[in-house]
């Protein structure tokens, strides 16, 4: 991040133009070389020490005219990805750093792990669509029993009458 050039937007710098010296994603802090120090005192020794600044407190500057500006992003003729001012419409080269994966340098490097899926295996078609709905699907898979012999009338009311039979009036 050595070669972009920001400017502090709040604060006792604001108006002031350095570089970048590292970015801090997942506090979305930067820090600029030269600017936002404080002074720190150990061991009564004094040292300048620089303070992180927010993403929202630093502008990106323009190359052609250096002054601060906002960013659009856009694709180019080849598909390229590119950050463009809104002010000049110029494009702003974006660093090498930035564009590397953090956890692996280069793409070509990256080797598979044991638990990394395999091309074969996300390749492989594992489910074939039917044109059955949900209920027929599953009347295939689950095919309805044979229905049960239709009882007598006279077997109907034997079972009736013995059930009538064991209710008896209780009083609790």
């Amino acid at each position: 991040m050595s070669n972009v050039q920001v400017q502090v937007m709040t604060g006792k710098d604001k108006g002031e133009q350095g570089k970048v010296a590292s970015v801090m994603r997942k506090k979305q802090e930067v820090l600029v070389e030269g600017l936002n120090c404080e002074i720190i005192t150990k061991n009564d020794v004094r040292l300048l020490q620089a303070v992180p600044l927010l993403y929202k407190d630093v502008a990106l500057v323009d190359p052609s005219d250096g002054k601060p500006c906002a960013v659009i992003y856009k694709f180019t003729k080849e598909g390229r990805k590119v950050r463009v001012s809104t002010r000049t419409g110029q494009p702003i080269p974006t660093p090498l750093e930035a564009m590397q994966r953090r956890d692996v340098k280069y793409r070509s490097g990256y080797i598979d792990g044991p638990y990394d899926t395999s091309v074969e295996d996300a390749v492989e078609q594992t489910y074939v669509p039917a044109l059955e709905t949900f209920e027929e699907e599953m009347e295939i898979l689950y095919p309805k029993p044979p229905p049960l012999a239709q009882l007598d009338v006279d077997k109907l009311i034997k079972m009736y009458e013995r059930e009538k039979k064991l209710e008896e009036k209780v009083y609790w």
